[in-house]
């Protein structure tokens, strides 16, 4: 498996090449130089990629990696990371209401493309 690690990376396909999905595909089918990478970001030794699957378990990088991987916080939620930044950006910009819902309005207005003339919304007194 070491060895695929620097096999050149192919066209990278979001769903998967299912081709390679037969009886004798192994493992080392899936790795290349890409897994180098992520390895290496992730600050995960490779010396367990020496040895059979099933004796990873042995290999003090391993079980460090194992480690680390299981730490990380992994949000692909879309909505949970908009909610996040609605928060984050209520919190930044005023405490005033009005200000506030005023602020939402002319953001909903520039992504539903209704933003030819944003005066038009109903802007609180004194913005």
């Amino acid at each position: 498996m070491v060895t695929r690690l620097t096999a050149e990376a192919g066209e990278r396909k979001v769903r998967g090449d299912a081709s390679v999905l037969h009886q004798a595909a192994c493992l080392s089918d899936f790795t290349n130089q890409r897994t180098q990478t992520l390895l290496s970001r992730l600050n995960i030794g490779d010396s367990c990629l020496d040895l059979p699957p099933e004796k990873w378990i042995e290999s003090e990088d391993y079980r460090r990696g194992r480690d680390s991987v299981q730490q990380l916080r992994v949000v692909n939620d879309t909505a949970e990371r908009g909610v996040k930044l609605l928060e984050e950006f209520d919190q930044l910009i005023t405490n005033n209401e009005e200000e506030k819902h005023f602020l939402l309005q002319v953001v909903e207005a520039n992504f539903s493309g209704k933003a030819e003339n944003c005066s038009t919304l109903c802007r609180p007194q004194g913005i």
